[in-house]
């Protein structure tokens, strides 16, 4: 996790989001953890600074993605937009689990990797 937690963010610097995704989320390997065990371990990398933190709220999205996927999960990456900002986080089952559920509030979602998918859909507004 290390690894990809420095990888993405070097590759986010200088790839596009499109050339950086279908790596990211290349993987048959599954691993057996339970879902609140990994995500109290993403959640301490990230107050360790090991993976993005503020402003970096895509590679932070791919990365609980790519390891809830591996984990068996299936959740979506969805990203928002308030006015021209724009903000990326992870749902699990319909409740945001990246962050706070308030980081996402006033975002209208836009995009959305759905599990399994390979490529960002566009999401009905309405």
């Amino acid at each position: 996790m290390f690894f990809w937690g420095f990888a993405l963010r070097a590759g986010l610097t200088f790839l596009s989001v499109k050339t950086i995704l279908p790596g990211a989320l290349r993987s048959k390997k599954r691993i057996a953890i339970p879902t609140e065990h990994l995500l109290r371990y993403l959640y301490w990398l990230k107050k360790l600074k090991v993976i993005p933190q503020r402003g970096d709220c895509l590679a932070q999205s791919l990365l609980y993605y790519r390891f809830l996927t591996i984990a068996g999960e299936k959740p979506s990456l969805v990203i928002g937009f308030k006015g021209q900002e724009g903000h990326a986080w992870v749902e699990l089952q319909g409740e945001v689990i990246s962050e706070t559920p308030q980081a996402s509030t006033g975002f209208t979602p836009t995009l959305a990797l759905l599990p399994g998918a390979r490529e960002f859909s566009p999401l009905q507004s309405g």
